[in-house]
Formats: C-alpha cells, sequence, structure tokens
C-alpha cells in the first residue's frame, strides 16, 4: 500500500466528517477563520488517533467479534444524539433576530462527540493495517509506515473539513437561524446511513 492508496482512503473516510463539518460551519457568524480551523483541526485529529489505536487493538478486536460490529452502533448513536439535539434546539427556540449568535458555536464537547462518531470507521482501517501495514516507507519499519498513513488520513480530513466547514458557512451566513435547522437534519441522514449499514443494508454511497 503506497502513498497514493493512504491518500484515497483519507479522502474516503473524511467523507462523513466533511459533511458534519459543513453543518457545523453552518452555526458559524462573521469571518471566524480561527474557529472554522478548530472545526477542522477536531475532526482532522481523531481521524489520525483512530487508525493508530486501531492498529495497536487489532488483535483484540479480531479475538472479540463484537467490538468491531459494536463500533458502528456506537457512530450511530452518537450522531443520532446530536441530530436529535440540534433538530430539538431548531424547533423550540423562538426566532428573536439572530439567536444562534449569541450561543456558544464549535463547543467543544460536541466537537469531540461528533469527532469520534465521524472517526470511528478509520479504527476498523487500523485494524486492516495491522494485517496489511503500509509500505509507504519501508526502510522506517511498520510502526513509523502505520503512523505516518496515519498522519496523512489526518491531514487529508483536516483539508477536506476546512473546506467544507467554509462552504457551510457561506451556506449558513445565507440560511440565517434556519442554519441549525438544516445541519441537524443533515446529521439525522447520515445517522440513518450507519443504522442502514449496521443492519447490512448495502448503499450505493
Amino acid at each position: 500500500m503506497g502513498l497514493i492508496s493512504v491518500i484515497l482512503f483519507g479522502i474516503g473516510l473524511s467523507a462523513d466528517a466533511a459533511s458534519v463539518a459543513v453543518c457545523e460551519g453552518m452555526k458559524v457568524r462573521g469571518k471566524n477563520l480561527p474557529l472554522c480551523t478548530k472545526i477542522a483541526f477536531f475532526f482532522g485529529l481523531f481521524q489520525a488517533l483512530m487508525p493508530v489505536a486501531g492498529y495497536y487493538l487489532g488483535d483484540l478486536m479480531a479475538r472479540i467479534p463484537f467490538l468491531s460490529d459494536a463500533v458502528g452502533w456506537v457512530a450511530f448513536a452518537l450522531l443520532f444524539f446530536v441530530a436529535a439535539k440540534m433538530l430539538w434546539e431548531a424547533v423550540t427556540e423562538k426566532d428573536e433576530g439572530c439567536c444562534c449568535c449569541e450561543k456558544p458555536l464549535a463547543n467543544t464537547r460536541e466537537l469531540f462527540v461528533l469527532a469520534i462518531a465521524t472517526s470511528i470507521d478509520a479504527m476498523t482501517v487500523g485494524v486492516t493495517f495491522a494485517a496489511n501495514t503500509p509500505a509507504i516507507i519501508p526502510a522506517f519499519g511498520a510502526d513509523f509506515n502505520v503512523l505516518f498513513a496515519a498522519l496523512v488520513i489526518g491531514l487529508v480530513t483536516f483539508a477536506l473539513s476546512f473546506v467544507a466547514t467554509l462552504f457551510g458557512h457561506a451556506i449558513g451566513e445565507k440560511l440565517g437561524n434556519k442554519a441549525e435547522l438544516v445541519g441537524g437534519t443533515v446529521l439525522a441522514l447520515l445517522s440513518l446511513k450507519i443504522l442502514l449499514e449496521n443492519l447490512g443494508v448495502n448503499l450505493p454511497f
């Protein structure tokens, strides 16, 4: 597995993170580049950490099969929880100007939950790495190559999530206080996608 393959892995794994980054970007008001960077950083960081965790936990997950099945349900539960929270707040808030501007945006706790939910798939890739270590720079050994692959995946996710956050911000500026309703709906659809995958439904996307 070379560098190109790892980059493609990163693009594939970052799809859900980028989608959620769009939702988070919708809630950013005004020009706030540091906040957009913070959102992308969270997603990139966890996409880098999870393959490493999967690599070192691969043997344990192979011996205890239900662990690999459980991670998909954890991802569904986390995304569904945040989606339900966003939709509830969007529906119950009174429309009194831009009330979303008064709320804490890019809440660290919420980003933590979303980053875990969207990066759990990367853990299973780490398990794959345990069986087939990426041969990016063979001279440096297996551990180095896995860490390097995880770094590449994290950087790819960060870049795509950053662009997605800016895109979401542009949309959010036009949607105003409806942005949270749209964002919550997108997250709900993502959680439904994960649920169907857990139930064995093969989706074309």
